[in-house]
């Protein structure tokens, strides 16, 4: 709060700080408003406050009086000594008074323009760029010469267009640290399939070694007969049909008739 106060003093001491009654003011009006200009100018703004309470309880939707009755509030928003709450409640007020009194243009441009302005200032003090923008172009609408708000003008154009260059340079670094990663997650993928392919062959040389270091199972005896052994029973097979046929052969000769026996 110290640095936005710091901009509202400095921001709404550039321009003439309170507006003089104009000829369509009575007489008495244009004492009140004189009286409290001269102590806001002195800087007492405990006292010129009072009296533009005064001027606006007498003389209601006085655009002199209104006008600088908040510019008065905003200045005692900016004292040192003020408490938050009270400091808070100073400048939605003096804030509402300036909004009311841009509404004077047709009439007022010279005070609306200057309405226009503080908002502008507010805006800055606030970091609200785009809107501050806004109130210094409408400041000079009503008062082309305003050079104060020409300035404050450019100045905030310049910090926006500041500002976006920065998003974008962020947005870039932002892109190129996303790619990164993705290159980096690419590499990671890449290294974790290198690992598992080394830990498969780690495996497989694992289970070849394995299978080398257990003991071969005996093998089974061939059933296989020996070539002796084969002419030993063929030899066996011949001798016994040749007995066959002959025997065949000697039954033939007799006639088939049984032996006689002698009794």
């Amino acid at each position: 709060m110290r640095r936005i106060a710091f901009l509202i003093i400095a921001l709404l001491a550039v321009i003439p700080a309170a507006v003089a009654a104009d000829n369509s003011t009575n007489r008495e009006q244009r004492k009140l408003i004189m009286k409290g200009n001269g102590l806001y100018r002195s800087q007492k703004y405990d006292e010129a406050f009072k009296v533009y309470s005064e001027v606006l309880k007498k003389y209601p939707g006085c655009p002199e009086a209104s006008y600088n009755y908040g510019l008065t509030m905003l200045q005692l928003a900016a004292g040192k000594d003020i408490d938050e709450e009270k400091r808070q409640k100073y400048v939605q007020e003096g804030a509402s008074l300036m909004e009311a009194s841009t509404k004077f243009g047709s009439t007022r441009p010279e005070l609306a323009s200057r309405a226009n302005y503080n908002l502008g200032n507010l805006a800055v003090a606030n970091e609200q760029l785009p809107q501050a923008a806004e109130y210094y172009k409408e400041a000079l609408r009503l008062n082309p010469a305003d050079d104060n708000a020409r300035h404050n003008l450019r100045i905030v154009q310049l910090k926006m267009q500041n500002n976006k260059d920065q998003n974008n340079d962020k947005d870039k670094n932002k892109d190129k640290n996303k790619d990164q990663n993705k290159d980096q997650n690419k590499d990671k993928d890449k290294n974790k399939e290198q690992n598992q392919n080394q830990d498969k062959n780690q495996d497989k040389n694992k289970d070849k070694q394995d299978q080398q270091q257990q003991p071969q199972q005996p093998q089974q005896p061939q059933e296989r007969m020996s070539d002796e052994a084969a002419k030993q029973i063929l030899q066996a097979m011949e001798n016994k049909e040749n007995q066959i046929r002959a025997a065949k052969a000697k039954n033939a000769r007799q006639g088939g008739r049984p032996a006689r026996k002698n009794w």
